[in-house]
């Protein structure tokens, strides 16, 4: 009797176990496909293809490190990080295997870097989560190279090789395939995806390396851009966002107000624009963006300028919805252009 009563004892236990068990694997699908991608550590995005390169006949040249200098680059790891060691050791280059999501508004102070915030606090596959609606927002430390960054940013440098006392304008000439997705499917992460560019300033032809490779927003006036390729939405956001009292067509714009602060337990919705939750301008701004590239991006005056260029996943848009997918691919190339506004 004993026996038998400790055997029903183990029978309920083990009911009980697998019942609890059950709930929390419902309540962790549940989580998945209700989430907002911030809390996403699975949102994989692969470069698997990636260029720079400038007009043959527009006497320009690119260089890496500001003494190396080609017509075309191959973007790799090896090229952006590990072949500059002795080159330009100062350099603070990103290399990312899987681009996962990241917010900013770009530059913040002084320093010729955007301001780049992740969630500390991410969904995993493990279940750890932050809370259904927060985020914990980190500035991310861009003050040495990193191989396993969840978004790009390097350096390149553009050798101009006139006379004259009058900038040209630089271009980017690919606009329609800078960003090409693998497949129809991996075309979902476009919504989501930008493209920034910081103009550093400057240096003479005849200016050393150090003077060249040194070049920062204290002793040059930055300028940047952020390059929105998609306004597009997919039916999933317009029904997420519906649910969240916004009406969302897909031809409309939706603004981004992206992360420019630190900050524990941020309500996400608090920065999405026309949700039901206040508007928190002490973490969110607004993210100005373009959504094309037929106008000059930046003067290009004689002599070698630098540039830091990013390539991230936008975690506050509104079209970055999956906390879990199977991962995306793309071929990134940057074709530049000048014109000859120099000797006009």
């Amino acid at each position: 009797m004993i026996k038998k009563n400790k055997d029903n004892k183990k029978k309920r236990n083990d009911v009980k176990f697998y019942f609890i068990l059950f709930l929390i694997l419902i309540t962790g699908i549940i989580l998945v496909y209700s989430s907002y991608a911030w809390f996403s550590s699975s949102l994989n995005v692969q470069i698997y293809g990636f260029n720079v390169h400038v007009d043959h006949d527009s006497d320009l040249a690119i260089s890496l490190d500001g003494q190396d200098w080609k017509q075309t680059i191959n973007i790799s790891k090896d090229s952006l990080i590990n072949n500059l060691t002795s080159t330009y050791p100062n350099h603070t280059n990103r290399w990312s295997e899987y681009m996962s999501t990241v917010s900013t508004i770009g530059l913040l102070n002084n320093d010729y870097k955007f301001g780049v915030f992740s969630n500390d606090r991410p969904f995993n596959r493990n279940g750890y989560m932050s809370g259904n609606d927060y985020i914990y927002t980190r500035l991310v430390d861009e003050s040495e190279p990193n191989l396993k960054s969840t978004y790009f940013a390097f350096d390149i440098f553009i050798r101009n090789n006139t006379n004259s006392p009058y900038s040209d304008n630089l271009f980017i000439t690919n606009e329609k395939n800078l960003f090409v997705p693998e497949t129809e499917d991996d075309e979902y992460i476009l919504n989501a995806l930008r493209f920034g560019m910081v103009y550093v300033g400057t240096a003479s032809k005849n200016a050393t390396l150090n003077e060249i490779q040194n070049m920062n927003c204290v002793s040059t006036n930055c300028k940047q851009f952020i390059y929105e390729p998609s306004t597009t939405h997919t039916d999933g956001a317009i029904q997420m966002l519906k649910k969240r009292g916004i009406e969302m067509k897909n031809d409309s714009v939706i603004p981004t107000y992206a992360v420019y602060k630190e900050g524990d337990k941020i309500n996400l919705w608090s920065g999405v624009y026309g949700s039901k939750v206040d508007f928190d301008n002490n973490y969110f701004a607004y993210q100005n963006t373009i959504t094309n590239l037929d106008n000059p991006i930046f003067e290009l005056p004689s002599g070698i300028s630098k540039y830091r260029i990013y390539i991230w996943v936008e975690g506050e848009d509104v079209d970055v919805i999956k906390t879990s997918s199977p991962g995306y691919r793309l071929i990134f190339g940057i074709d530049f252009e000048k014109d000859t506004a120099g000797y006009r």
